[in-house]
């Protein structure tokens, strides 16, 4: 429930300047790392209710941080609405 209330409060407060902002580092993100987008693209097809999803984050010292989590229909819920904001 916090993290909810805490992703309205960013989405609700973003002013238009800033939504530009944020979209022009996008752009110069995905021309960075032009491959996790086309990755995103793919495994999104792919993500269904009972979908267990890996994250690894590997720090510079190389001690791997993990974490998993198994969607769910809520969650398809956040994905579709996150997807229709991109629109």
């Amino acid at each position: 429930m916090k993290g909810e209330i805490a992703f309205i409060a960013i989405v609700s407060i973003m002013n238009p300047l800033e939504m530009m902002k944020m979209k022009n580092k996008m752009t110069e993100f995905t021309n960075r790392h032009p491959m996790l987008p086309k990755f995103f693209n793919r495994a999104a097809m792919e993500i269904k209710e009972d979908t267990v999803i890996d994250l690894v984050i590997t720090p510079k010292d190389g001690t791997p941080i993990k974490t998993n989590i198994k969607v769910t229909k809520e969650d398809l819920e956040l994905l579709e609405t996150l997807k229709n904001m991109k629109n």
